[in-house]
């Protein structure tokens, strides 16, 4: 389980610098991170 994790993370970091080097905005979030708002959903 560990390991799929760390190629999640890998991964996502890939495609965040990725998109950073085009020019887009990139905001980091933890795995934590909880919505300022309630959904009504």
């Amino acid at each position: 389980m560990a390991t799929i994790d760390r190629h999640a993370a890998t991964l996502a970091l890939a495609h965040a610098l990725s998109a950073a080097e085009r020019g887009l905005a990139v905001i980091p979030l933890s795995r934590t991170k909880l919505p300022a708002l309630r959904s009504p959903h």
